[in-house]
């Protein structure tokens, strides 16, 4: 005997899937620096910093759990990764130490 409730369509509530979760971090993350970039006061470059950490962080897990389930990553995912890395690289640079030529092929060749 066939289930009478086959035909019926299913009442679904809201899903609460890992995907969903991860994509509301990245949305939660966009709202944060919109916010900071909005309200730019000095002072605030660090904040911003943080804030575009934050959203490449939530990014980057979001793309990890897709290519671990072997989803595709959506064309626009990849490219605002693409972009909040470079931004996130770009900021932190002046931060680096910076070796002469001579110096870095030492240092290559020879890790500490």
């Amino acid at each position: 005997m066939r289930d009478p409730s086959f035909n019926q369509p299913r009442v679904v509530g809201p899903v609460d899937h890992p995907l969903e979760r991860l994509f509301a971090d990245i949305e939660r993350s966009r709202q944060v620096l919109r916010h900071l970039l909005d309200s730019r006061k000095p002072g605030s470059s660090i904040q911003v910093l943080e804030a575009r950490e934050e959203s490449r962080a939530a990014l980057e897990r979001f793309v990890a759990t897709l290519v671990a389930h072997q989803l595709p990553v959506p064309r626009r995912i990849n490219d605002e990764l693409a972009l909040v890395r470079r931004l996130c690289a770009h900021a932190r640079a002046p931060y680096r130490k910076v070796l002469p030529p001579e110096k870095r092929s030492q240092s290559d060749s020879h890790p500490d």
